[in-house]
């Protein structure tokens, strides 16, 4: 059974969008006097519903149409301020996921690299699904059950009032008891919260869990998607039919048990309803048999007795809901507590002003805490071409990842020049969907660049066929071959100009010629940029200086390379 969840941590979620937005303060007060109001304008109303069947009893038409016009105007007032409520309720929820969205979306995305550290760590199931999903039902359905919970309260308040005046008092042996039926309405909305609970309090975890392996066969389906190219090269199909249906397996078990459980509830629930109908006009019919009570006052005992046994089994109406809400802030709360994880003290990347990287003492680990490679020291000048090579395994791109500060697995310290623009190309670039003139300028606004200079910038990395589509909008990850995207990576590094480029095996699908042609422009437009690459070839010793080695068992040198040019 899952623990209570903490209020402090709920109130993390419910800070970030309150606490700065005065017009959602103020649109939420009204929301708030109107939940409270509707409840005592019912109240009022059950007199009029009262006079209209005293009025069918006593066969007193002018009076019945009389209290039938009243009572329609009264319902249609009921029914705009109603609509009214309603449209406020969901302005002001969008308002509130598009607070709480940008918040995540920010931590998430923030400058340290929280989006990378969860990937890394795992910690956080689905961020993605958490933030699209979760945020818009923990939102929605706080509104609606607050203010439900308002209304209830408000309806117990003046309901309660008129039950206990309609209901007077019952006799019972020696024992008169003033209000009978408000004491009833009370029990039997007691009894209806423990009967709930008993049947549906196994639904907050399993909701819980349901959601997390709707997301996992969720992300396995766009993972196949982006992945269609490579999944149709290995034949891999039939594969990866079999891991969704794995994926759907899981699924369907849990549901499983969802549906054992919702039966139960709705069973309850079921019997639960016919008793609240029947419970007062039981209450009731001596009290009509022996004269002390009208058609119209028993009406409207039953009315106030139905709402006032509904509001105080407030929790038994809104059960699943609440387990769906349990759910959803928990993972919500998950993904607070693994953004405010602080990364582990290993490797310390601080900037300082000198003109060069610089590395001393510098040891990486894996995650585990199984040695990698003891760099050491290590000096990059500013205008340097390295070239860095060593067998598989031996740590080069966790190399560049801890010189960017994403690898905190080690020791010793990093140094990098505080007014320093770098910039990182891996292997494969992300390339975001959008215009071809976005994926070319990332992560530059598209606007900072002419279209003049794009399609030249184009036109130079060997791609004359994209300089004339700079505005065509497609999935460009999939349009564009593996060469294609590395060519348009050292495009984006001409665009950019940054005064160290760190280019991760970024030539591996390209043919010599290419490579050369693009290593050439490189030195030939940033004359200035320091540049580390990380590549096994031996074509790539002519266009850098000198050679960091990393030693399969630790360690590392350096050494020149004779360059031709």
């Amino acid at each position: 059974m899952q623990s209570k969840l903490p209020l402090q941590q709920v109130l993390t979620l419910i800070r970030p969008h309150w606490g700065q937005s005065r017009e959602s303060v103020l649109v939420l007060l009204l929301l708030l006097a109107l939940a409270a109001g509707i409840p005592a304008f019912s109240a009022w109303s059950t007199q009029f519903t009262a006079a209209l069947f005293d009025a069918m009893d006593r066969r007193n038409a002018e009076r019945f149409w009389n209290a039938a016009m009243v009572s329609a105007a009264i319902f249609c007032a009921g029914a705009v301020i109603s609509t009214f409520e309603q449209w406020v309720q969901q302005w002001l929820e969008f308002r509130w996921r598009g607070g709480l969205t940008r918040h995540f979306v920010g931590r998430w995305l923030g400058a340290d690299q929280a989006f990378y550290r969860l990937e890394r760590r795992q910690t956080a199931d689905n961020p993605d699904q958490r933030i699209a999903d979760d945020v818009r039902s923990f939102t929605s359905e706080t509104l609606r059950l607050g203010l439900s919970l308002l209304g209830a309260v408000g309806t117990v308040v003046f309901m309660g009032q008129v039950l206990w005046n309609v209901s007077s008092s019952i006799t019972i042996g020696a024992i008169t008891v003033p209000g009978y039926m408000f004491w009833l309405a009370i029990l039997a909305g007691l009894f209806q919260i423990a009967l709930i609970h008993w049947a549906g309090h196994r639904l907050a975890a399993r909701s819980m869990e349901q959601q997390k392996v709707e997301a996992d066969f969720r992300f396995a389906l766009v993972q196949q998607r982006e992945a269609a190219e490579q999944i149709a090269m290995y034949r891999g199909a039939e594969v990866e039919r079999a891991r969704l249906e794995r994926l759907f397996t899981l699924i369907g078990m849990n549901w499983a048990v969802l549906m054992s459980n919702y039966k139960n509830l709705h069973f309850t629930q079921q019997v639960i309803g016919f008793g609240t109908g029947v419970v007062p006009m039981l209450a009731l019919a001596p009290k009509l048999f022996s004269g002390e009570v009208g058609m119209g006052a028993m009406m409207q005992a039953q009315t106030a007795y139905l709402s006032t046994a509904l509001a105080l089994g407030w929790i038994t109406n809104n059960y699943k809901a609440l387990a769906l809400w349990s759910s959803v802030t928990r993972r919500l709360i998950g993904l607070n507590r693994s953004l405010d994880e602080l990364e582990q003290k290993g490797i310390d990347v601080q900037t300082d002003d000198a003109s060069m990287v610089r590395a001393r003492g510098l040891k990486l680990k894996l995650p585990s805490g199984q040695h990698l490679n003891d760099v050491g020291q290590l000096e990059i000048t500013q205008g340097t071409r390295m070239l860095v090579r060593g067998p598989s395994g031996v740590g080069k791109s966790t190399l560049l990842r801890a010189i960017a500060g994403l690898w905190p697995h080690g020791s010793g310290s990093i140094y990098i020049p505080q007014l320093a623009r770098m910039m990182f190309v891996p292997q494969k670039s992300y390339i975001p969907l959008g215009t071809l003139k976005e994926a070319l300028t990332y992560p530059a606004p598209a606007g900072q660049f002419d279209d003049a200079e794009c399609a030249q910038v184009l036109n130079d990395c060997l791609l004359p066929n994209l300089a004339t589509r700079l505005h065509a909008a497609t999935a460009w990850s999939q349009q564009l071959s593996g060469g294609e995207q590395q060519r348009l990576a050292f495009a984006r590094v001409l665009l950019a100009r940054p005064d160290i480029v760190f280019l991760d095996e970024a030539t591996s699908a390209l043919d010599n010629a290419s490579e050369a042609t693009l290593y050439d422009l490189i030195r030939e437009r940033l004359p200035k940029t320091t540049i580390v690459s990380v590549a096994h070839r031996t074509t790539l010793d002519r266009h850098h200086d000198e050679c960091l080695e990393l030693q399969l068992h630790g360690g590392s040198r350096t050494v020149p390379l004779n360059t031709s040019s």
